[in-house]
């Protein structure tokens, strides 16, 4: 599985989970290395960040999370 191809894949997981995810989790599940995963999610912040989307990738500590990007709240 290449980078992107993950990227989505892991997108659909932190959709899905609607919930923070944690690193570790993502690692076990995926079969993948911490270093591919977090590759993978730089894919998807750049990805957000580069078009006119209404979410982003949060990251807190060692977890992931979907959020609403902060300038979409008051809708």
């Amino acid at each position: 599985m290449d980078s992107d191809m993950l990227a989505g894949v892991i997108e659909g997981i932190l959709f899905g989970a609607g919930d923070k995810i944690s690193l570790s989790e993502l690692c076990q599940s995926l079969n993948k290395t911490a270093s591919e995963v977090r590759f993978a999610i730089e894919i998807l912040k750049q990805d957000y960040q580069s078009r006119a989307r209404g979410i982003r990738v949060v990251q807190v500590k060692d977890t992931y999370q979907l959020s609403t990007k902060p300038e979409n709240y008051e809708y």
